[in-house]
């Protein structure tokens, strides 16, 4: 993670120097308009950006108003997802990030001209605007490293100072003070304060608003807001409702130009979810009525399941909601509940409630809300006459699946298509319906995905009874191995065309151009 370091470009440098011509790419993760710093003499990032903008091409934007709605509904209010992005990150700065924050204080104390600034620069307040200036950055932080601020960090800090006066008029003053550090405006400083010691604070400032956005964003507020989680990924906006293919192609067009060698990854260690079940997810943007629908029902059929905490039913309905999409999306091909779904389903949900810091957290558990929510699971899931909810559930879940498998397709091949180097993340040779972690980091069986191989490449059949081979049982996954295997070949046989060709996006028309 190389947002964590001091100074990311001359650790970079000194690593490409120790190692010229070795293949480099970072763990960056990027914001969806954000570009990898030119400067850095890497190949690129390790795929996170290329995830979001082709799962993004699979979410209909006009399934928005509607999915919305629902979600607003079952949990009973709107939800601002900017303000609650805020509100997550500075829990977050609150919490677990305030003795940093408290040095950084202390340090500025000394570089400011006090007398001029006045009250705004009294520790308490600085603390508190520095809080808000942190939970107002856009991204996960800034690069500056010398006496210039480029214009795209000086657009970056104004944004953050911007939102944090927005949601702390109070502390305006005292934000727009620390902005003017970040900006290296030196006349807030005191005169006997080099530009260096400013120019040091600034980086370690930026150091911090890396765990400020990982963990108030990836670890909070992706556990908490859940319209539609598929778009609730590492470098995703979920408040973005879906990619155009115009937006997608400018992208690849981009990365072409600027990183060819950059990783194309759907999934990694560290994604919410498998590729594949975010392709599953995605589906619902396109049936949002009959979704809330179903959610309707099923709330109604398995309030009985649920539990008593604190005078409240449990689980909460936000998690609830996040239950059933994750049923959606896990659910294996024309499998009936088993005990290890259910205990992976139960894993998962702890995990998932103890990050939301809602009702419970991992330093401060509450046994009796985590306990509802295991036996909630528990209870739908029984594979009993009078689970009404699962017979229902079933049979929506294998209509979903079956489009999924479109989505999934496609969204490997372009995957292998698209410039840049195709990652296939342990075990997603094929059907890949994982959450996160510890879940996508079960052990693989490669066994099975070789003998797979080897049945499709060694089969004497020609490519068409291959295919039709691998359409008659879509469930095991030799479908998408099948298209992987293809894909790579024709990327092997075309070198020359995925190396150094242009990118040339296809224009699409008729009736169905937007469904291509």
């Amino acid at each position: 993670h190389v947002d964590g370091l001091y100074d990311p470009t001359a650790y970079l440098r000194r690593l490409r120097e120790r190692f010229a011509g070795v293949y480099l790419v970072v763990e960056k993760i990027l914001e969806l308009e954000e570009p990898l710093p030119a400067d850095w003499p890497v190949h690129g990032a390790t795929g996170y950006a290329f995830a979001n903008y082709v799962n993004g091409l699979f979410c209909d934007p006009r399934g928005e108003a509607p999915l919305t709605r629902a979600y607003h509904d079952f949990i009973g209010s709107p939800v601002d997802y900017e303000s609650l992005l805020f509100e997550k990150k500075t829990l977050v700065c609150d919490r677990y990030l305030r003795g940093d924050i408290r040095g950084l204080v202390a340090s500025l104390s000394r570089l400011l001209d006090r007398e001029a600034a006045g009250p705004a620069a009294q520790p308490d307040r600085l603390e508190e605007a520095m809080i808000a200036i942190m939970a107002g950055f856009g991204v996960y932080r800034r690069y500056i490293r010398g006496r210039h601020v480029s214009p795209q960090a000086r657009a970056y800090i104004e944004r953050a100072v911007e939102t944090a006066v927005g949601h702390c008029p109070d502390l305006a003053p005292s934000i727009h003070l620390i902005g003017a550090v970040l900006l290296l405006d030196d006349s807030v400083t005191a005169d006997a304060a080099a530009v260096d010691d400013v120019v040091r604070w600034v980086m370690r400032f930026q150091q911090v608003t890396a765990p400020a956005m990982a963990k108030g964003f990836e670890d909070t507020l992706l556990y908490v807001y859940n319209r539609l989680i598929s778009l609730n990924e590492v470098g995703g906006d979920p408040s973005r409702f879906g990619i155009s293919p115009d937006a997608f192609h400018a992208f690849n067009a981009e990365r072409r130009t600027h990183w060819p060698h950059a990783m194309n990854a759907t999934a990694t260690h560290d994604t919410k979810r498998g590729e594949d079940v975010r392709a599953r997810l995605n589906v619902l943007s396109e049936v949002p009525d009959e979704w809330s629908r179903c959610i309707g029902r099923w709330r109604d059929w398995n309030a009985a399941a649920k539990g008593l905490c604190e005078g409240q039913s449990a689980p909460a309905p936000n998690d609830e909601y996040l239950l059933y999409q994750t049923l959606v999306g896990v659910w294996p091909f024309e499998a009936q509940p088993d005990e290890t779904l259910t205990r992976r389903l139960c894993e998962y949900l702890l995990k998932a409630v103890r990050e939301a810091k809602v009702h419970t957290t991992w330093a401060q558990p509450n046994t009796a809300y985590e306990e509802a929510c295991r036996a909630f699971v528990q209870r739908v899931l029984a594979d009993s006459p009078d689970n009404a909810f699962l017979r229902d559930f079933k049979a929506f879940q294998s209509r979903i699946a079956w489009f999924g498998v479109f989505n999934a397709l496609s969204q490997t091949l372009l995957k292998i298509a698209s410039p840049g180097v195709p990652d296939f993340y342990q075990g997603t040779e094929v059907w890949e319906l994982s959450l996160v972690d510890p879940d996508n980091r079960r052990p693989v069986d490669y066994e099975k995905r070789a003998a797979f191989l080897d049945e499709l490449v060694g089969s004497s059949a020609d490519v068409r009874a291959r295919l039709r081979a691998a359409l008659d049982r879509p469930q095991d996954g030799r479908l998408k191995l099948f298209l992987i295997q293809r894909a790579l070949a024709a990327r092997a046989a075309h070198r020359e065309v995925f190396e150094n060709g242009d990118y040339v996006p296809l224009a699409v028309h008729g009736r169905y151009a937007d469904h291509i």
